[in-house]
């Protein structure tokens, strides 16, 4: 597949640009001088046309638009995080072949939850789940998959582990259970905890951008492999907390449903392709992330 052309554009798009990720990324490229082009949710709803038009002469598509997956799973809230993915995804590629100027780049996001719970997966791992969100992100990955190859787009799909971090997703939840004295070891907390600091997600993107010879998948995640329990124990070491309890599997049962596998199932998942890349980690391990979010 052929570049477009070595120099890289500093216009970007970001879908999904008012949650956690896409605010982070956005003021990423903000604060270094990019011009950032926000994808609205009436942009990805409305017409391909109108959507074609934002799109135009940009240099690269950052998606992260999706429904939340943390609310109880009832029918009409699984068809919302899938429609909000894979829909989302579809028109975006349909876009893109609508422009004239084509983006150099287009990133889109998935989740290390299409890998089973049962091996340690990099990104030729072909051995995934068959539950609801493993179905959820290899049909997301499918319509962005429709650019490979073509145009001369670089297509990055992003398997994203929990991404810590203090101004949003998982880790301001898990510090107020903590603050209450409950620990968040769930269920034997063997599962696998694939996870990545902020600061080094931000970094990622960022490399695989400027790097114009990366393309394909990619481990969002740390090189530590990290269970559940083991991620619990060094919280509580590392803050100091007591607690009196763990989070009990029966809530989080009556409070997200069949969305409880979110907690209960995890993936062992390493990032060989960032490793490869010679890609410089700031926080390769679990220690380091706590300490720098705890403030340690």
């Amino acid at each position: 597949m052929t570049e477009q052309n070595t120099e890289i554009k500093n216009t970007v798009a970001i879908s999904g640009i008012t949650g956690f990720l896409g605010r982070e990324l956005s003021e990423m490229f903000s604060d270094s001088g990019q011009t950032v082009i926000p994808l609205t949710r009436a942009d990805l709803e409305g017409s391909v046309e109108h959507l074609a038009e934002k799109l135009e002469g940009v240099g690269a598509i950052f998606h992260f638009a999706g429904e939340t997956i943390f609310q109880k799973w009832t029918p009409k809230a699984k068809k919302e995080i899938s429609d909000s993915r894979i829909n989302t995804t579809r028109k975006l590629v349909e876009a893109v072949e609508l422009t004239k100027e084509k983006p150099q780049m287009f990133f889109s996001a998935s989740a290390t939850g299409i890998y089973d719970i049962y091996e340690v997966h990099d990104e030729f791992s072909s051995s995934y789940s068959n539950d609801f969100l493993a179905e959820v992100c290899t049909a997301w990955e499918r319509e962005a998959l429709k650019l490979y190859g073509k145009y001369g787009i670089r297509l990055i799909i992003g398997r994203l582990g929990v991404v810590l971090g203090r101004s949003g997703g998982a880790f301001p939840r898990i510090e107020k259970a903590l603050r209450f004295g409950i620990g968040n070891k769930i269920g034997d907390g063997f599962q696998g905890f694939p996870f990545i600091h902020i600061d080094d997600f931000k970094s990622a993107m960022w490399y695989l951008w400027k790097k114009s010879t990366c393309t394909g998948v990619f481990n969002f995640v740390a090189p530590q492999l990290l269970s559940n329990y083991e991620f619990a124990d060094e919280l509580i070491r590392i803050s100091g907390k007591k607690t009196f309890m763990n989070v009990p599997v029966w809530a989080l049962k009556i409070g997200f449903g069949e969305g409880v596998s979110m907690f209960t199932r995890g993936s062992k998942v390493l990032p060989r392709r960032l490793k490869e890349e010679n890609f410089p980690f700031l926080y390769p391990d679990i220690t380091g992330a706590l300490k720098n979010l705890l403030g340690h």
